[in-house]
């Protein structure tokens, strides 16, 4: 701007010195032209360079006005007119818009399918203590055991306890209490009597005969045989020695041994003797009116022989 205004300023000083010099004079007291000249146009150049401001969209574009130059008042030479130009207005450049492109869409991975498979229950057995079952004891009918020494309450088969009849003949025994009388009266007899493991054997010497009495529930449980042993014949059997259990066990001797070796199941009913020898004595006998033998054994005690092939003791 300073350059533009000295421009100014030179041209019309070169303008009005001439004129005013006195040696040409006036012409009519009005000034003369004397030369006109033309002034080369003036080219106003900006002072500063103007860059494009990028201005991202969306925002709002700014655009900077520049105000223009006040208008310059010069007083009127005569016959010089001089019209300013106007510099150029600062017109800025277009703003590139800058476009924003699209983000890259994420495609969302494929969902894996989960399968939950269940695990099988596993079934662990508990273990529950079971008590062994109780044995159950069958008693056949008209049971007989083989009972220690002692008072024995057990009432023959078919005979209720009741008072006893008033008889001329009485029993040998007091107990079981017969309702009935004996059809004779009791006898002795020379005797024997040997225990064995599962039952007894007694020797009456008055019928020579030897009853086996069982323990075991198989019927018989008691049987009679003759006693067909004879002074002289053997008294055992050495061969069978071999045989006997190791806790000391016998095999039967004389009469008894005879019927336990020779009479078909009575060695393994009745097992083998509890002792080397049989027990002698004086036995009492009395025969009811249904055919029961009562036998009195070395310990007081009363056996009642059924003649349906059952047994019991008395004591």
């Amino acid at each position: 701007m300073k350059t533009f205004f000295g421009l100014i300023f030179v041209a019309l000083a070169v303008l009005i010195l001439p004129a005013c010099n006195t040696s040409e004079g006036v012409i009519d007291g009005r000034p003369r032209l004397i030369s006109e000249v033309t002034l080369p146009p003036v080219t106003l150049a900006p002072t500063r360079a103007l860059s494009p401001t990028a201005i991202a969209s969306p925002m709002p574009q700014e655009t900077e006005e520049i105000a223009a130059s006040p208008a310059m008042t010069s007083t009127a030479v005569p016959g010089i007119t001089v019209t300013p130009t106007l510099p150029p207005s600062k017109t800025p450049s277009i703003t590139p818009s800058v476009t924003a492109t699209a983000a890259d869409t994420a495609t969302p991975a494929p969902t894996r399918e989960i399968r939950i498979t269940p695990e099988p229950t596993v079934l662990v057995p508990t273990m529950v203590f079971m008590p062994p079952p109780t044995q159950a004891v069958v008693v056949a009918a008209n049971p007989t055991l083989a009972l220690p020494a002692g008072d024995v309450s057990l009432p023959l088969p078919g005979v209720p306890d009741q008072p006893a009849a008033s008889c001329s003949t009485p029993w040998f025994f007091t107990y079981p209490v017969l309702p009935d009388c004996p059809p004779s009266a009791a006898v002795e007899s020379p005797a024997a009597y040997q225990t064995f493991e599962y039952g007894y054997m007694i020797w009456i010497g008055n019928q020579s005969a030897i009853y086996v009495i069982y323990i075991s529930a198989d019927m018989p449980r008691w049987q009679v045989f003759p006693d067909n042993w004879v002074e002289g014949m053997p008294d055992s059997d050495p061969s069978l020695d071999a045989l006997a259990p190791p806790y000391a066990e016998w095999q039967p001797r004389r009469g008894f041994g005879l019927v336990w070796r020779t009479e078909p199941g009575v060695m393994s009913r009745i097992g083998w003797a509890e002792s080397p020898y049989e027990q002698g004595y004086t036995a009492v006998l009395q025969t009811r009116t249904d055919g029961t033998i009562f036998i009195r054994e070395p310990n007081g005690r009363v056996f009642a022989l059924s003649p349906d092939g059952n047994w019991q003791l008395y004591g």
